[in-house]
């Protein structure tokens, strides 16, 4: 557990929590002008930390944030050390920072982005499966990182807690599947590993590529419908906080389904994987 008033790095330094104060000028607070990463802490390390220095690089190039990721995973790791913290995540935040003043708007000029850095103490996720509502929300962007503006996955979750569900299942606006409300969706049929194809609007998470590198068959990537999806013989889901998580129903559109072997087997392969890079 992290003590009381845990230790962040904010704006190139190591402060206690409490200390931390954001402008209400912050474009990250007005506008969710920014990007973040979340990396899973197993035994007091980080768990593929390249994989998302990677995305968030990219992050930062298309938003047209300039930082130095360089010390990075040493800042990461130091944060991790001043908290004590043996499971759980370090989460890395970034804003744009404040505009000079005289700034109206949307428009940014003179504003200085900065890195928070954030321990979060956590068991290791279990295997818990997971009930999935079909969203009436539509995602568009195409981000190449996740984003601090997440209204859309906000209501998206929010629809599927007044429908006594834990999550939810995302279309695109021509009916594509693209993700869940909080991470990447596959399925299995036969021996077929599918999921939707990179080109569509979702940010493919890095849990996304371990599950595909650790399955032994042909892995199918396209721009799926809700039938493709009603054929399956397994579902489940994948992001940092479930690692792997099967997906028993989808309502309203009637589809139920066992937490399957393959699914199992998958889980069981990955949490090997993370325990060795431990």
């Amino acid at each position: 557990m992290l003590r009381a008033n845990s230790i962040v790095y904010f704006k190139d330094r190591f402060l206690e929590e409490s200390k931390c104060h954001i402008s209400l000028r912050d474009r990250s607070f007005r506008f969710g002008d920014g990007i973040f990463e979340t990396v899973l802490v197993v035994n007091g390390r980080l768990y593929d930390m390249p994989a998302h220095l990677d995305r968030l690089r990219r992050g930062l190039d298309a938003f047209r944030l300039v930082l130095d990721t360089e010390n990075l995973s040493e800042i990461c790791q130091q944060v991790i050390q001043h908290n004590h913290l043996t499971q759980g995540y370090v989460r890395i935040i970034v804003s744009r920072g404040v505009d000079e003043e005289g700034v109206v708007g949307y428009i940014t000029k003179g504003s200085r982005p900065y890195f928070v850095v954030q321990a979060v103490s956590k068991p290791y996720p279990a295997f818990k499966p997971l009930k999935l509502w079909l969203s009436s929300y539509r995602v568009s962007f195409h981000a190449p990182s996740k984003t601090n503006n997440a209204l859309l996955y906000t209501l998206a979750m929010l629809e599927a807690s007044d429908n006594a569900c834990d999550n939810a299942l995302l279309l695109d606006t021509e009916g594509h599947i693209c993700e869940t409300a909080s991470g990447n969706i596959f399925w299995i049929k036969g021996n077929i590993l599918c999921t939707p194809d990179t080109a569509l609007p979702f940010v493919p998470g890095t849990m996304r590529c371990k599950v595909m590198e650790l399955w032994q068959g042909e892995v199918r990537e396209g721009h799926f419908t809700l039938d493709d999806l009603k054929c399956a013989d397994e579902i489940f889901m994948t992001n940092v906080g479930t690692l792997i998580a099967p997906i028993l129903t989808i309502a309203p559109i009637g589809i139920a389904l066992p937490a399957g072997p393959c699914t199992k087997a998958l889980r069981l392969a990955l949490d090997q994987a993370i325990c060795k890079a431990a």
